[in-house]
């Protein structure tokens, strides 16, 4: 079928109505050889809105070789004097024998105009090997009156600028076949000077001055900056928690063992016992993992942080992933743990939430970029801080540290000793009780 939109005068019957018969032919109203058509009005039954007129109109198509008939014509309504149709109508191949005969002197033109439509002759091949009435389709627009184009060009900005700018880019989209950009959750980031708190003991109790880090360990007010940041337990906090944090404009860290296997945790029945080593050290009911199996772990961690991110929580603190450096109980390389270090990276992200890189200080040149902050326990004790400031701080990315008064090894923490290095390092340190269990001592 042949579809063409039909603008026309009010006119006599006599009158002939130029149209674009093809949409191979040229388009400007005032260009040579442009394929035109006549149309002839048989009918004298009126037309209205909305009405059917069938076998009325005959348009003859002389330049592409090929008649039409038209079989429906609608009138769709009026402006401003003019009647606006949509003509369908089903188009043939013609007679080039009559067409040739009726060009007189002008057949040096016409062989121009061949000339022209040779790259057109592939869009014909497949109807030419049809039989010789095979029927042809295509698109016909119609070659208007310079005014008459104006007018219906100027309703259409018009139209456009009436429509919501997201309604046209959606229209845009789907008109160009473009996909719709997606645009992914900023996760947040804390500023390289941030005050903060972690206390992973209990469920936090935000009336508790020693539990909310405004007090230290002897219940001592402390002249610094309240904690704007919060380290708690995923699981012993509610949302309840989170959200009343988030009211006083705090952000919060929810800590997940990820690199450790917890008895007491809601979800221990899911860990089988092939991916259960030794214990943890120090820490009571807490065994290594064989962080190698990523079909079974990443599961169960995509559980947790589902929970925290259903909670309100704003970031994860994924403990114990330094596991091939200790005695766990599997044979884990340097290269393994790289690969769940980044595994857990890149499923904090894709839940929209940031993730710190606990520990694991040997790592940190190959980890950094993976990671949005990271968190340190005894750095300063242990002469190792270097990393964070060449990695983190340079590449604009907070250190939170932290040290001890350790029972185990003996060693005392003095703020007066760590602190200036601390802070001339750009860190977010304190001393903090072993068990984490609310009070601190911060630098700044």
């Amino acid at each position: 079928m042949v579809f063409a939109r039909v603008v026309s005068q009010r006119q006599s019957k006599r009158d002939r109505l130029p149209l674009l018969g093809s949409p191979w032919s040229l388009r400007r109203p005032t260009a040579k050889l442009t394929a035109r058509t006549q149309l002839k009005r048989f009918s004298s039954r009126p037309i209205s809105a909305g009405t059917s007129i069938f076998d009325t109109w005959r348009v003859h198509h002389f330049v592409v070789f090929f008649t039409s008939e038209v079989t429906q014509i609608v009138l769709r309504g009026y402006d401003n004097g003019v009647h606006a149709y949509e003509v369908s109508c089903t188009a043939r191949i013609g007679n080039p024998r009559f067409w040739w005969s009726s060009l007189g002197h002008k057949k040096h033109l016409a062989l121009f105009g061949i000339v022209l439509l040779i790259p057109l002759v592939l869009d014909l091949t497949l109807a030419m090997v049809m039989p010789s009435r095979g029927h042809l389709t295509a698109t016909s627009k119609q070659l208007m009156q310079p005014k008459q184009f104006e007018q219906l060009k100027q309703l259409k900005q018009l139209k456009q600028l009436e429509q919501p700018k997201q309604l046209m880019h959606r229209r845009k989209l789907r008109t160009t076949g473009a996909t719709p950009t997606k645009h992914k959750k900023t996760v947040w980031k804390p500023a390289l000077v941030t005050s903060w708190q972690w206390m992973i003991d209990h469920t936090l109790d935000i009336n508790d001055p020693l539990d909310m880090g405004l007090e230290d360990l002897t219940g001592r007010k402390l002249n610094f900056p309240p904690p704007s940041v919060y380290d708690i337990d995923w699981e012993s906090n509610s949302a309840k928690t989170v959200k009343a944090l988030h009211v006083m404009n705090k952000k919060v860290i929810c800590y997940v063992d990820v690199g450790a296997y917890e008895n007491y945790r809601p979800d221990a029945r899911k860990f089988p016992k092939s991916v259960i080593g030794k214990p943890d050290g120090h820490w009571e009911s807490s065994y290594w993992l064989d962080i190698r199996r990523l079909d079974v772990l990443l599961p169960i961690m995509r559980a947790r942080f589902q929970v925290c991110k259903s909670k309100g929580f704003d970031a994860i603190e994924p403990d114990e992933v330094d596991g091939y450096a200790n005695d766990s109980g599997f044979s884990l390389s340097y290269a393994d743990q790289l690969k769940y270090n980044r595994s857990i990276a890149a499923l904090a992200h894709s839940m929209g939430l940031s993730v710190g890189l606990k520990g694991d200080i040997e790592q940190v040149p190959d980890l950094w970029r993976q990671f949005d902050w990271t968190l340190n326990e005894q750095c300063f004790e242990f002469d190792e801080c270097g990393a964070l400031s060449t990695y983190f701080v340079a590449n604009g990315k907070a250190v939170f540290t932290v040290e001890y008064d350790d029972p185990y090894s003996g060693h005392r923490a003095k703020t007066s000793e760590f602190c200036p290095q601390a802070n001339l390092a750009n860190f977010n340190s304190m001393k903090m009780p072993l068990k984490l269990n609310g009070g601190r001592w911060p630098c700044r």
